[in-house]
């Protein structure tokens, strides 16, 4: 893959820890910091909520963030500075959590930035026996669900030591599968899920793999975290 030309993601699910005040503690310092470093690179809050209202199975965090980068030059350079920030650190001390980061296996024609409603799901098999089962009755029929409802499978399938080359990732070393979809609206994504439902697809998610699901929608032009004039800035809120 091309360092220039694929996008690349950044997936963050987090816990409050006990003393952190949640999100009327210090994180409310945290954003108008990282904004910033974003701009800088180029780099889009595809998403950056509270997941107490969202959708989800196995729910097991109260805060997400999905990071939308041009390229991995754009990746890199915002780590980098990231990193030496004291930006970690105050993560750390607010919120225990999980980052993997991945480029897309969308393509390049996509429209990254009509995709304003996604599927974000970190998880592990729960058997041996249940990757076969998970590989032939979903992965295989995935695309083409996904298509139907003109989503895109930004990231999807086994989460390999190759896929995380050069990437930065916290917490995922048990991790085995990550998948982001995307969807142009929330009847989209919804139309998805139930055809899920009455096909069987869902009922093979759920026996097969261990971990949380979530729905993430894309920032709102008012929010904090929004970072205007970036290739990702948002045209609607549907």
């Amino acid at each position: 893959m091309s360092a220039q030309g694929t996008r690349a993601f950044l997936l963050y699910f987090g816990k409050f820890k006990p003393d952190s005040g949640g999100f009327d503690g210090k994180f409310k310092t945290y954003l108008p910091k990282a904004v910033p470093i974003a701009t800088k690179h180029a780099c889009g809050y595809a998403s950056v909520q509270p997941l107490q209202d969202a959708y989800g199975e196995q729910k097991a965090h109260d805060f997400a963030a999905l990071y939308s980068y041009p390229n991995k030059v754009s990746f890199d350079g915002w780590l980098e500075d990231y990193k030496n920030s004291e930006l970690p650190e105050l993560r750390h001390q607010l919120l225990d959590g999980t980052v993997t980061s991945f480029y897309s296996m969308a393509g390049e024609d996509v429209d990254y930035d009509a995709l304003t409603h996604y599927v974000a799901t970190n998880k592990k098999f729960a058997s041996a026996e249940a990757k076969e089962d998970f590989l032939t009755n979903y992965a295989s029929k995935i695309h083409d669900i996904v298509s139907q409802f003109d989503g895109h499978v930004i990231k999807g399938g086994p989460f390999t030591p190759e896929q995380r080359e050069g990437f930065h990732q916290e917490n995922a070393d048990d991790i085995q599968l990550t998948i982001l979809i995307g969807f142009p609206s929330a009847d989209k994504r919804q139309a998805f899920h139930d055809a899920q439902v009455e096909n069987g697809m869902a009922d093979c998610r759920e026996r097969t793999l261990v971990g949380p699901l979530y729905y993430m929608d894309a920032l709102p032009k008012d929010h904090p975290a929004f970072v205007s004039g970036c290739p990702f800035e948002r045209k609607t809120m549907l």
